[in-house]
């Protein structure tokens, strides 16, 4: 799922560089601006994080990672500990993490939009 959802937000951030979004309205004050041009870079960094932190985690057992039967390549070596500490269980729980964090700033982004 990690990697379809990366290989879109490529997609989405070429769109969005070819089609830029419309400016936002003159009534919406300055730190509201930063605060939504903010928000939307979050989104796009928790995502990235969130994929690669998934690979990750495949990475780190032995079955590996494959994508649609293609056998991509192992980039962290399998491995129970990294630098002193239990790899696999941080993996999970920082997607975890990200994973709600994402739902935290999607909620905030549709309550923005309400708000305006």
């Amino acid at each position: 799922i990690g990697l379809t959802l990366l290989a879109l937000l490529v997609l989405r951030l070429a769109l969005r560089f070819i089609l830029p979004p419309p400016p936002l309205p003159a009534a919406i004050p300055p730190r509201e601006r930063r605060l939504a041009h903010a928000g939307h870079a979050a989104v796009y960094a928790v995502i990235v994080i969130a994929c690669l932190t998934g690979y990750a985690i495949a990475d780190l057992h032995d079955y590996g990672n494959a994508y649609f039967g293609v056998t991509l390549p192992k980039i962290i070596p399998t491995t129970e500990w990294v630098a002193g500490w239990a790899a696999t269980p941080w993996a999970y729980v920082l997607h975890a993490l990200l994973a709600y964090g994402l739902l935290l700033l999607v909620t905030a982004h549709v309550l923005a939009v309400a708000l305006h």
